[in-house]
């Protein structure tokens, strides 16, 4: 029962993060093409981003821990990285996540010591784009 509570609240989390993270790329895509300032409200909408795919990650892993499929790692390595099913759902899902948001992190860091708005801007962009495409391709099948 707790299961697919958190599974529901993963799910849920999941595309609202993803639905932040869409938009910061969108926002600063046409910031960079029009050499905007940056805002105070565009530091905002960056923290969104980051809190927000920070959490999904801290669901992620209590609900990688309290999931039926945990049991699988009972298994020999063999068996788990030979069966594709095991490998995706123990290692590969959970990693291109953390990779992922380990990639928001990232940009985060690199873009407080840019000194330009377009720097700024950029930073945010790759960074952000490149932990989206992760987290959307992590959990492309669970939705």
């Amino acid at each position: 029962m707790i299961y697919n509570w958190i599974l529901q609240l993963f799910t849920l989390w999941t595309i609202l993060s993803l639905l932040v993270l869409f938009y910061t790329f969108y926002r600063f895509s046409f910031a960079v093409l029009k050499n905007k300032i940056f805002k105070p409200i565009d530091l905002r909408i960056v923290l969104f981003g980051l809190i927000f795919s920070v959490i999904q990650l801290f669901i992620l892993i209590v609900l990688y821990f309290v999931s039926p499929k945990f049991n699988w790692w009972q298994f020999d390595f063999d068996k788990i990285f030979n069966e594709p099913i095991y490998f995706s759902y123990l290692i590969k899902y959970p990693f291109v996540n953390l990779i992922g948001v380990l990639s928001i992190l990232i940009g985060w860091s690199i873009f407080k010591k840019a000194r330009s708005d377009k720097k700024r801007f950029l930073r945010i962009l790759i960074f952000y784009f490149i932990g989206f495409i992760l987290i959307l391709l992590s959990n492309l099948n669970r939705f």
